[in-house]
């Protein structure tokens, strides 16, 4: 059975698909002015500065890590901070500045001995080693210690090559991995903030331009006409149009829509409205019309609104993957 020839189902997928169309201009807005604001970059430094701060020792391991000489030179400055530390680069680092922070350097005569007892002739791990032995309990530290413990295991059962060329490896193998679980947490912190940002600009969005979900809805379903051009250009346009929301999207990797592509959707979504000729647009607003409106018309073009905005919250993906569900066949 041809789902399309229920008018109610096509006219469910015309405005389905609308959303989609709208969820991707709001996002476009967004990201647009995520990068002029770089957010994602303070979104990551914020976070970080959280999670590696280390209250029992006083010390902020991030603070350390961002003003350490390579990674520093990865941001534009203070205020612009990368969005991409890569996670060897960040075991890397953060095994250098826990080794050289103050407490350790200004005991390093003191303790090496006892640094050297493992056999550890690497500059580098000694001092790891000995912060480990200096610092504080702390969550933090804990880490440090579990991961150089393993990275020893490995190393010393290693039976090729250096011992201390495989610990070093496999202390920064276990902490680029804790690095990645924790900007995956830091990932859908920030897609839980985009989703609330998304809501807030698609709903002003759709006041300005009269994206009334409601009214679309109706209009579809008055006009079969009119669902059946939408679907036609989702069948005709799916592959073109899903590759605009299937990149990755995280906060260290913002999607990569070129602006070709984003000129081209704009170009093509404008003239798929003007030749259905549905009421989108500034001239179509709230603030354009003249005559007395009574409470709920008002209430219906308000509701209207906040749904759309709420269907911009959840994303093209989302909307996407419903279409290809109700539309592929088993």
């Amino acid at each position: 059975m041809d789902i399309f020839a229920i008018p109610f189902l096509s006219t469910a997928i015309a405005v389905i698909f609308s959303w989609a169309l709208f969820a991707i201009f709001c996002s476009y807005l967004l990201e647009a002015w995520g990068q002029i604001m770089s957010d994602r970059g303070r979104f990551l430094k914020k976070n970080l500065y959280l999670q590696l701060k280390d209250d029992q020792n006083g010390i902020n391991w991030a603070e350390l890590i961002y003003n350490q000489g390579t990674v520093e030179l990865i941001s534009q400055d203070s205020k612009n901070p990368t969005n991409y530390i890569s996670p060897k680069l960040f075991a890397e680092t953060l095994v250098e500045v826990v080794g050289s922070t103050h407490m350790v350097q200004s005991q390093i005569n003191t303790h090496s001995g006892e640094a050297r007892i493992e056999g550890l002739n690497s500059p580098v791990l000694q001092n790891f080693k000995l912060a480990t032995t200096l610092l504080n309990s702390s969550d933090l530290t804990t880490l440090l210690k579990r991961a150089l413990y393993i990275a020893e295991l490995k190393g010393n059962d290693s039976e090729n090559g250096s011992s201390e060329r495989i610990i070093y490896q496999e202390l920064i193998s276990y902490l680029s991995n804790w690095y990645n679980d924790l900007t995956d947490q830091i990932t859908n912190w920030y897609k839980r903030k985009t989703r609330h940002r998304l809501f807030y600009i698609g709903t002003i969005l759709a006041l300005l331009i009269n994206a009334d979900s409601i009214q679309l809805f109706s209009i579809y379903l008055e006009y079969p006409s009119k669902s059946a051009q939408i679907v036609h250009y989702y069948h005709e346009n799916s592959d073109r149009l899903e590759a605009l929301h299937t990149e990755e999207n995280t906060v260290t990797s913002p999607p990569k829509m070129g602006t070709d592509a984003k000129t081209d959707y704009l170009k093509t979504v404008n003239k798929l409205v003007e030749d259905i000729q549905i009421p989108i647009g500034w001239e179509y607003n709230i603030f354009h019309e003249t005559e007395e409106r009574i409470p709920n018309n008002l209430i219906h073009k308000l509701l209207g609104i906040l749904i759309s905005g709420f269907a911009a919250s959840l994303g093209a993906p989302f909307w996407f993957d419903l279409l290809k569900k109700a539309t592929t066949k088993p």
